[in-house]
């Protein structure tokens, strides 16, 4: 908590009284930053096919493209290219037979085993948040007073994306689905005595 330097007997204005006083002296200010990596996320290649035959449904696609998978925090939509792990158009998926009808939209993943695509390679976007609060005691009387305190939740309105679809079976595969609360006021007055 830091108390601003204005008032009475402040660095600031230090010879205010009665209403000017009253206005610009005895804030309070205190805040909270908040800043952390994303979380690593695993692609799948479609939870209703077990491809490994492991009976798991969590297996993983092969990589079909050259170099790390670039992902481009600023773009909701496309935080990563699909094409990356192979989900290019209606293809069959590499090894499957006409009959099998495992097409690379619905997510593929190579058979009899578990893809190259690495567990937890990946990370989603991180956060970026600053609480902030202001805050003063209007006294009243000896020992009652009014107390004016103001939040601010996410003052920067920073969009901080949460969710990542990293299922290729899904039509949002390689989006975020997600984000973390907008910037929130409140406010609040309270009688103290």
């Amino acid at each position: 908590v830091l108390k601003l330097p204005f008032g009475h007997g402040a660095q600031f204005l230090h010879d205010a009284h009665g209403v000017v006083e009253q206005v610009v002296g005895g804030w309070m200010v205190s805040g909270v930053a908040t800043l952390y990596t994303g979380q690593p996320f695993t692609v799948y290649s479609n939870r209703n096919v077990d491809f490994s035959g492991y009976n798991t449904l969590v297996d993983r696609p092969d990589i079909v493209e050259s170099g790390p998978l670039h992902l481009n925090f600023s773009n909701p939509d496309a935080l990563f290219d699909p094409a990356y792990f192979g989900k290019v158009g209606t293809n069959l998926c590499p090894g499957y037979s006409a009959a099998s009808g495992v097409r690379v939209n619905t997510g593929c993943a190579p058979a009899g085993r578990v893809g190259d695509s690495p567990r937890d390679a990946y990370y989603a976007p991180g956060a970026i948040n600053f609480d902030t609060t202001i805050g003063k005691r209007f006294p009243l009387r000896e020992r009652i007073g009014l107390t004016y305190r103001a939040d601010f939740f996410n003052i920067m309105n920073h969009t901080n994306f949460t969710g990542v679809q990293a299922v290729m079976s899904s039509g949002q595969f390689g989006q975020m689905t997600s984000a973390a609360n907008a910037r929130v006021i409140q406010m609040t007055l309270r009688l103290d005595f």
